[in-house]
């Protein structure tokens, strides 16, 4: 028996001993993101707008593997022109009242633009009164080096899983990471979507996120291990959270050779999907 099937095993009988409201609770609030993100996606040229962050991430474990999934309320988007995002901003309550499911959106907060990003938060109102917070934040500008992949139940493209690493590892060895545990969390469940090639990581974390190379190596400090798992602990909405202890060991093992493959020249390697250490 593989590592994954193990794991597959281990959270299956965790699902059939435990409540299933929170597994109910990640696709219920992932099933308005999508709407969300499909409704947009309906507005607008679909490779204009670029769909990144834990929607994105849901979108794929939650087709392959829904046991590893976590709760997520906001979709981040990326969009290529300045004349797509003033749209979707003008039009945002049109577009997304515009619906069969009898939801009903009303701006909760709009967080000013910022550079080159805007958010906002949305009450939403189902049929039976009850209302929940979802999110969009929107980043303008040209798309640079990253990798795209059409959507799995999203009609929008999505990074691809390498582009998401390089984000996530950028941040968890920068003192981001302790208001950003869940990357570590994430880092860890995408190690198990697929296999991977350290020469092509490497490649996109130089392209998209140059700062890697000076990082602080936070993540693989003693000194700061007993704030991360404190952060981990605290951190909800994961369906079967593994232990502090596992999701560590797995995400070092993935991040921490990056370095050492950088530093010796050494990237021809592997990581097979489900594994614990590059080959």
């Amino acid at each position: 028996m593989s590592r994954l099937d193990d794991i597959k095993n281990r959270n299956n009988s965790i699902l059939e001993e435990k409540p299933k409201e929170l597994a109910l609770e990640v696709t219920d609030k992932f099933e308005v993101l999508k709407y969300m993100a499909n409704k947009i996606a309906t507005k607008v040229n679909g490779h204009e707008v670029i769909l990144k962050g834990g929607a994105a991430l849901m979108d794929r474990i939650l087709t392959f593997n829904p046991w590893l999934s976590r709760v997520t309320t906001d979709l981040d988007l990326y969009v290529a022109t300045e004349e797509v995002y003033c749209y979707i901003f003008n039009n945002i309550l049109d577009i997304l009242n515009d619906n069969e499911l009898g939801l009903k959106f009303s701006i909760s907060e709009h967080r000013g633009r910022r550079g080159t990003g805007e958010g906002f938060k949305f009450s939403v109102e189902n049929k039976i009164g009850i209302t929940q917070t979802f999110g969009i934040d929107m980043q303008v500008g040209q798309l640079g080096v990253i990798n795209i992949t059409p959507g799995v139940n999203i009609n929008l493209d999505e990074y691809d899983n390498y582009t998401m690493l390089a984000d996530k590892i950028t941040v968890v060895c920068s003192r981001k990471i302790f208001r950003r545990i869940k990357d570590i969390y994430d880092i860890y469940v995408l190690s198990m979507l697929q296999d991977y090639k350290m020469e092509v990581l490497v490649q996109t974390i130089k392209g998209k996120r140059p700062e890697f190379l000076e990082s602080k190596r936070i993540m693989f400090r003693p000194d700061t291990m007993a704030e991360l798992e404190h952060a981990y602990d605290k951190f909800t909405g994961i369906v079967n959270k593994p232990k502090f202890e596992t999701v560590y060991n797995v995400s070092s093992n993935f991040v921490s050779p990056i370095y050492y493959g950088i530093d010796d020249g050494n990237i021809c390697k592997i990581w097979r999907k489900g594994g614990s250490a590059w080959l």
